[in-house]
C-alpha cells in the first residue's frame, strides 16, 4: 500500500509541474523504463482535462469516458506496475475519482491550480501533420526529424532539426516552433522560450499564433505570471484558434 501511493503521489506531483529537474528527469526515466506507469501518468493527465472541461452537458461522456480508460488500463497496471496491488484498493480509487467529478460539477466549487498544474492540464505537443506540408521533397533530414517527434523521442528530433537548420543557414518558422516544443518536453525551458520568442519577432508571419500560445505555457511553467497573461490575452484579442483556451486559461489565472 505504502508503495502503491508513492506512485500516485510522484505522478501527482509531475502533472503538477512541482518537481525539481532532477527529479523529474529521473521519473521520465522510470516512465520510458516502464510502459505500465507511462499509461497511469497518461491516465491521471486524462483526468486533470476531464475535470477541466466538465459542465453540465458533457460531463456523462467525461465520466464514461474515465471509466473506459480506468477498466482499460487496470489489469495491466495490476500486473506491470504494482505487483502487489489491492484490487479492491484500485476499485476504491477509481470511485473516488469519479466522485471528485460529481463534486465538482453539482457543488460547483472552484479550486485554485498552480501554474505548473495548470501547464500540466494545457500543454500538449503541437501536430505535426498540419507542418510537415513546410517541408519539400528533398528535406529528408526534416523528415526524419519528424519520424522521431511523432514518436515522442524528442532528444533525436532535436538533434535533427538542429542539423536540418544548420545545413540549410536559415531560420525556418517551423523549424524553430517544433524545437521549442521539443525543448519543452525535454525540460529545456529557456531554449524553448528562445525558439519561440524569435518566431514572434520575425518577419514571417507563419505559425505566430502557435508560438505565442506555447511561449505563454513556457511562462506559466516558469511561474513568469504577468508575461503568460500578456501573451494570452493577445491571443484572445487577435481572435486566434487558440482564443477559447487562452480565455480559459486567463480566467484561471485571474482567479489565484
Amino acid at each position: 500500500m505504502k508503495d502503491e501511493r508513492k506512485y500516485f503521489e510522484l505522478t501527482d506531483r509531475y502533472l503538477s509541474g512541482e518537481m525539481k529537474d532532477e527529479e523529474r528527469l529521473s521519473f521520465e526515466k522510470m516512465m520510458e523504463e516502464d510502459v505500465a506507469l507511462k499509461k497511469e501518468v497518461e491516465l491521471h493527465r486524462e483526468i486533470n482535462r476531464a475535470v477541466m472541461a466538465v459542465d453540465a452537458e458533457s460531463f456523462r461522456d467525461e465520466v464514461k469516458s474515465v471509466r473506459n480508460s480506468m477498466k482499460r488500463n487496470r489489469r495491466s497496471l495490476s500486473k506491470a506496475l504494482y505487483p502487489f496491488v489491492n484490487h479492491k484498493w484500485l476499485a476504491a480509487a477509481s470511485v473516488a475519482l469519479l466522485l471528485g467529478l460529481f463534486v465538482l460539477l453539482f457543488l460547483h466549487t472552484e479550486r485554485n491550480y498552480s501554474n505548473g498544474q495548470l501547464y500540466a492540464m494545457y500543454f500538449e505537443p503541437y501536430r505535426s501533420g498540419t507542418l510537415e506540408r513546410s517541408a519539400t521533397a528533398s528535406d529528408s533530414l526534416f523528415s526524419v526529424a519528424m519520424y522521431y517527434y511523432n514518436k515522442h523521442n524528442y532528444e533525436k528530433s532535436i538533434a535533427m532539426l538542429k542539423e536540418y537548420s544548420a545545413n540549410n543557414n536559415n531560420e525556418n518558422p517551423a523549424v524553430m516552433l517544433y524545437l521549442g516544443i521539443s525543448y519543452l518536453e525535454t525540460g529545456k525551458v529557456d531554449s524553448a522560450e528562445e525558439m519561440f520568442d524569435k518566431i514572434l519577432k520575425s518577419d514571417n508571419s507563419l505559425f505566430k499564433e502557435q508560438a505565442g500560445w506555447y511561449l505563454s505555457l513556457t511562462y506559466l511553467k516558469q511561474n513568469k505570471k504577468k508575461k503568460a497573461a500578456e501573451l494570452l490575452k493577445n491571443l484572445v484579442e487577435e481572435k486566434s484558434w487558440f482564443s477559447p483556451k487562452a480565455q480559459e486559461l486567463l480566467d484561471y489565472l485571474g482567479s489565484q
